[in-house]
């Protein structure tokens, strides 16, 4: 979960908070990679991020009021890691477009 706070967060991070602006997925890099090629997309005009390129795009700062949580996953085999990831993804979206009535700014 990416979020955009004015002031520092709360202290446990809200799936469902309206300032969650992006929800994403990787199931065969780290999240580390993940997160350095959001920055190259939305701070250095590179490709790789489809997320960071619309943040870039709607934001176009340099992110100094981003926060991060991740959630990672180990369970009993690849298969079964990646498919609850990207149903944790897609369940995180939905939950958070039936609250708001949106999707989050950036996904």
């Amino acid at each position: 979960m990416l979020a955009k706070f004015k002031t520092h967060p709360p202290q446990d991070a809200d799936p469902l908070d309206e300032h969650i602006i992006y929800f994403g997925e990787t199931c065969n890099q780290s999240l580390k990679e993940r997160w350095d090629q959001f920055d190259a997309s939305a701070f250095k005009q590179k490709a790789g991020h489809s997320g960071g390129k619309t943040y870039r795009n709607r934001y176009r700062d340099r992110g100094l009021d981003l926060y991060v949580a991740a959630m990672p996953v180990v369970l009993v085999n690849e298969v079964l890691e990646a498919s609850f990831i990207r149903f944790a993804e897609r369940k995180l979206i939905l939950d958070f477009v039936m609250k708001w009535d949106r999707l989050p700014k950036c996904n």
